[in-house]
């Protein structure tokens, strides 16, 4: 085994639920994520992992709106395959070809996934990366996190690079021979790329539509995150943020893929449902969380957590009897 397999890690499986997979995402990441349309999500997800690296392949049946923290510092590949129903979104700009991303610890990432999107994503931690000797990779850590859009060439030199990599994990290997492997691709291949790449390339990486509109949609979307029990409505955005509320309309229905107002009843309720989940049951628990969440009509608020979820905040709550 080489030396940098410590603790390898295989994973090939279903996530019925959004709340299942965030306690199974890779080493080095905090997800939280909501459910933007009705039904049990279900997450296809195969993973390699060790203490350095990480491969992941996941797909969604259902539009998903997430924040991904660095609770470690990284640089990450992300290869969307396009969906028919949408574009995947990281920090306002959809992602028509493989970003790096590059995380220093804390750095956060707004992700939009359509609807039946697979995504493959590498992970390299900077610890391990600075122990190789790629020390310029390693001062890009600093700062706020960053989406690097790859030029054409770039991209398809990546591309194979890691593809081969993808194609090996995804059919039934040993978890220490799998990690290797990686490990060694990384190693004689990806990092001797990278290294020449990223430092030279950084001012001049291209953007995905308009930087206005990305900025703009990054911004709303932390907002929201951070005031979900907050009195929020569209027109209280749009003159925070000093446009239209006919254009946050726009920028949540071209990037998003619903309303501003369903997506922000849809993660108020995701948010009543995290909590339902994690506070010790009592007697008027349900009452008292959708409240703080602005939800002050209790049977219409059951009926649309029923319609998004498939089950009453009660029964939600029984699961920790």
């Amino acid at each position: 085994m080489c030396d940098s397999c410590s603790s390898p890690d295989r994973f090939s499986g279903v996530f019925n639920g959004y709340e299942s997979y965030e306690k199974g995402i890779e080493y080095g990441w905090r997800l939280k994520s909501y459910l933007l349309e009705p039904g049990l999500p279900e997450v296809v997800s195969l993973r390699f992992q060790n203490d350095n690296i990480t491969f992941a392949r996941s797909s969604t049946n259902a539009i998903m709106s997430g924040q991904l923290v660095a609770e470690r510092p990284a640089i990450s590949f992300f290869f969307p395959q396009q969906s028919s129903q949408g574009e995947v979104v990281l920090n306002g700009r959809p992602c028509r070809d493989e970003v790096i991303c590059v995380m220093p610890q804390g750095g956060q990432v707004d992700l939009i996934l359509p609807k039946n999107c697979l995504l493959y994503s590498f992970c390299m931690a900077a610890d391990w990366l600075d122990s190789l000797g790629y020390g310029s990779l390693v001062d890009l850590l600093q700062g706020e996190a960053r989406i690097l859009t790859l030029q054409q060439q770039e991209a398809q030199a990546i591309r194979d690079c890691l593809h081969p990599v993808a194609e090996y994990l995804s059919h039934d290997r040993d978890p220490a021979e799998a990690s290797c492997h990686m490990i060694e691709q990384y190693q004689d291949k990806l990092l001797p790329l990278v290294a020449k790449l990223v430092p030279d390339k950084l001012p001049i990486f291209s953007e995905c539509g308009s930087r206005q509109d990305h900025e703009h949609l990054h911004q709303l979307l932390n907002y929201i995150g951070e005031h979900l029990d907050s009195s929020l409505t569209v027109d209280f955005l749009a003159e925070w943020r000093g446009i239209s509320s006919r254009y946050v309309q726009q920028l949540f229905q071209r990037y998003v893929g619903v309303s501003p107002k369903k997506y922000l009843r849809s993660a108020r309720l995701n948010e009543v449902r995290r909590n339902l989940l994690q506070i010790e049951p009592r007697r008027g628990l349900v009452t008292e969380v959708a409240s703080q969440y602005g939800f002050d009509h209790l049977g219409q608020f059951s009926r649309d957590y029923k319609a998004l979820f498939g089950e009453l905040p009660k029964e939600t709550l029984s699961r920790q009897s």
